[in-house]
């Protein structure tokens, strides 16, 4: 399934992304202003995680990344498929997201850094101190804890 989150300090928004949201996008004549620069912004950002298996493009059928793999600036989290979707298919990222890359002028701020820092070196030390799968998968969920979870908002 294709998700951004927005991590903020004291809740998490995780939006869900359908493939007929997708489908709207590309219909859509809207056109982003400085596109080039939003996608560069996207490209320069941090993997999260990556999923050894690429997955195909639901307009085209070219192979590319798939949903699983995870793109990280530090306060959002998103489907590294999502940039294939934005690139050719215009998608349509949340307003939130629009308005935080924008405002940064395109850049990833020090603070963003020091947030991916933090949150890799807490999750490799408590997939180090695990002995199961499950607990990974529990420690992975402590990274935001103390966060409310809004309700998904699909897109």
């Amino acid at each position: 399934m294709r998700q951004i989150l927005n991590i903020k300090d004291d809740e998490v928004i995780i939006y869900e992304i359908t493939d007929q949201y997708l489908s709207e996008c590309n219909k859509s004549n809207k056109v982003m202003m400085n596109k080039d620069l939003y996608l560069n912004y996207l490209r320069i950002c941090d993997f999260e995680t990556i999923t050894l298996d690429r997955t195909q493009c639901v307009f085209s059928q070219e192979w590319i990344t798939h949903y699983g793999t995870l793109k990280t600036d530090g306060n959002w989290l998103w489907s590294g498929d999502l940039e294939h979707y934005f690139e050719k298919y215009n998608f349509i990222w949340p307003k939130d997201h629009i308005l935080k890359i924008t405002n940064s002028n395109y850049q990833i701020s020090k603070k963003s850094k020091s947030i991916i820092k933090e949150r890799w070196k807490l999750g490799h030390e408590l997939v180090r101190q695990s002995s199961s799968p499950s607990e990974v998968n529990h420690f992975k969920d402590l990274i935001i804890q103390g966060r409310k979870i809004n309700l998904i908002k699909a897109l």
